[in-house]
């Protein structure tokens, strides 16, 4: 878990312990919470003292590690009635024929263009992933027959990479925002209950 080795993450990354003195990496042994709080305190003293470009390695290890550990208790929050209410009521504003006028009528100019914390990320990661043609479809296809799309996002997204501005949120894109939002976090929810479903399987082959 916490190493002072090179080592690769899951994606197949290597990582340099010079640069890397506390890594984060997939575990296959029961981690108690002493290990967990040194893990997490490791990846923040780690990231803070990182490269950019080490940062975002540091980052996807991480969110590996989460998964791993914390997905239980994710399951349980995201298939909670609170949740299931909140999904369901982003899910009814699509179908809302209000929706495009509450765009119109809302105050663009009043928003910042400053970029703000994950911009780049996030417009990297849907760069990405529309390049490889994978994730995005799989998501867009869970929203109402006439939403399945979020081509202006990225249309936008593209040249916000290229011209390295990420200012990817505005009156253009904030319908297909709100479907990429809406699509994510039902296929969150099925894919925790695919994972809790696999578990239970495992258990019962052992």
């Amino acid at each position: 878990m916490i190493s002072g080795t090179a080592t690769t993450c899951r994606d197949g990354e290597s990582i340099n312990p010079p640069q890397f003195p506390m890594l984060i990496c997939c575990v296959i042994r029961q981690i108690t919470l002493d290990l967990h709080i040194k893990t997490v305190v490791g990846y923040l003293n780690g990231y803070r003292n990182a490269s950019p470009e080490e940062q975002e390695k540091y980052a996807r290890c991480f969110s590996s590690y989460l998964l791993v550990f914390c997905w239980r208790k994710m399951h349980s929050r995201i298939v909670s009635w609170p949740a299931v209410g909140i999904i369901q009521g982003l899910d009814s504003i699509l179908t809302n024929n209000s929706v495009m006028q509450a765009i119109d009528d809302f105050a663009w100019d009043s928003l910042s263009n400053k970029r703000g914390r994950g911009d780049r990320t996030l417009a990297k990661v849907l760069a990405a992933a529309a390049a490889t043609g994978t994730v995005i479809p799989d998501i867009i296809k869970l929203l109402p027959d006439n939403h399945q799309s979020i081509a202006k996002l990225l249309e936008v997204v593209n040249c916000a990479v290229m011209d390295e501005h990420y200012h990817i949120y505005n009156k253009d894109t904030a319908l297909d925002f709100h479907r990429l939002l809406v699509g994510t976090l039902i296929g969150w929810a099925r894919s925790l209950e695919n994972l809790k479903i696999a578990k239970m399987v495992s258990k019962r082959h052992k």
